[in-house]
């Protein structure tokens, strides 16, 4: 149900913390931000996290569907 993944993800914002054990986790996680329409708080993350995952073509495919949303600009 969208409204217990909104509910859940604002429940874990409000957290001190975010523990994520490995980076397929991390996607899912930045993937699911987008989905649930927290573009700006997914683009952070990913800028956050860039250097660490620079050369994993999921970090193009998140940020070209943060593209096709409009959220980033050319």
């Amino acid at each position: 149900n969208a409204t217990n993944k909104r509910e859940a993800l604002q429940s874990v914002f409000f957290s001190s913390r975010v523990l994520i054990n490995d980076k397929d986790d991390f996607f899912e996680f930045v993937d699911i931000l987008i989905d649930a329409g927290y573009y700006e708080l997914a683009l952070g993350y990913i800028d956050h996290m860039s250097s660490l995952f620079k050369n994993d073509e999921r970090v193009l495919q998140l940020l070209q569907k943060l593209k096709k949303l409009a959220v980033i600009q050319n």
